[in-house]
């Protein structure tokens, strides 16, 4: 009870297990949540050639959220009929050679918004009819990586 989870949609799946299971089972330990989706036919090229983690995912195992195989729409729903009122941070853990961080950053940021009802622009401002409400997020490319904090913590963020 007194150590909480980083639940990874991504990591879960590439793994093998049901993300959705996992989170029903600790969904009251989860501390803190990164929403990355899986391209499964990479991953499964990966297994099959016995690839390390590294060479999947420079060979695109994983992305933003809309953008693979994982259902989120269950994990949303999971994360507010819990009350969870943390953090979603979007991880895509690609090249950026191969996928540019900010239009990815910007089409997880689409994807959340239309999946769940939470707005970006200018700080988190959900409608009164999300189920949401108590999620804080925002979505920020730097680097190779797409992370979401509040809005106007990302310099490359500009609505």
């Amino acid at each position: 009870r007194y150590v909480f989870l980083c639940y990874d949609t991504g990591h879960f799946t590439f793994a093998g297990e049901d993300p959705l299971a996992m989170l029903k089972k600790y969904v009251d330990r989860v501390g803190h949540v990164h929403l990355k989706d899986m391209r499964l036919p990479v991953v499964e090229e990966a297994r099959k050639n016995n690839w390390s983690f590294l060479q999947a995912v420079r060979n695109g195992a994983f992305t933003v959220p809309g953008d693979g195989n994982v259902d989120f729409d269950p994990v949303f729903k999971v994360l507010a009929d819990a009350g969870y009122q943390g953090w979603l941070l979007v991880e895509a853990e690609q090249d950026p050679a191969k996928a540019n961080p900010l239009e990815y950053a910007m089409k997880a940021r689409k994807y959340i918004r239309e999946h769940t009802g939470l707005y970006f622009k200018g700080g988190l401002r959900p409608p009164s009819t999300s189920p949401l409400t108590s999620l804080r997020a925002g979505v920020c490319a730097q680097g190779a990586r797409v992370n979401v904090f509040s809005a106007g913590a990302c310099p490359a963020e500009n609505g």
